[in-house]
């Protein structure tokens, strides 16, 4: 799993403490504590707080979604685009997987960055199915990175330090 741990140290490395500013919001409305099914920042949910107060006699809240396993995919704000902080269960890590083995990705842009490490996340505690696409997964980064970064292509045990230290010029 050695290969893993290099490819989540890189990863740490190329996000430099980007963290998506909030876990999804909900908006409640009033005694029957229906929500609306949208995911919003923080920002948006008391834009739509404020829409809904003025037509509705019912009081609205404004609730945080803060559930370690509860999401099967990527978390956008689906009024501005912001992403969310979220975490993966084992079906969304799965179906994440899958989309990073099967199209191309850009280890320059943090927010996908953020989902990869949303993907490798706790990985010792996945089933062997998962931390064999994992293994795959930090393979494939291995070789983007060698492309990324001018790394001789006869060097196959790629020296993830040296990438490490390469993106921090």
């Amino acid at each position: 799993m050695k290969i893993i741990d290099k490819a989540i140290k890189y990863l740490e490395v190329k996000l430099d403490g980007y963290e998506p500013k909030d876990f999804p919001c909900y908006i409640s409305t009033g005694i029957n504590n229906e929500d609306e099914s949208i995911d919003y920042c923080f920002e948006c949910a008391e834009k739509r707080k404020t829409e809904l107060q003025k037509t509705s006699k019912e009081e609205i809240y404004v609730g945080e979604e803060i559930n370690p396993d509860w999401s099967d995919t990527t978390l956008l704000c689906d009024s501005c685009g912001e992403r969310l902080k979220y975490c993966l269960s084992p079906e969304g890590k799965l179906s994440e997987l899958e989309q990073f083995l099967s199209n191309d990705f850009d280890l320059n842009s943090k927010e996908v960055c953020y989902c990869l490490m949303a993907v490798f996340d706790d990985y010792k505690d996945e089933d062997i199915e998962i931390q064999k696409g994992l293994i795959k997964l930090a393979k494939l980064m291995r070789e983007v990175i060698k492309n990324n970064h001018g790394l001789l292509d006869n060097d196959f045990f790629l020296d993830w330090d040296k990438a490490i230290k390469r993106i921090n010029l």
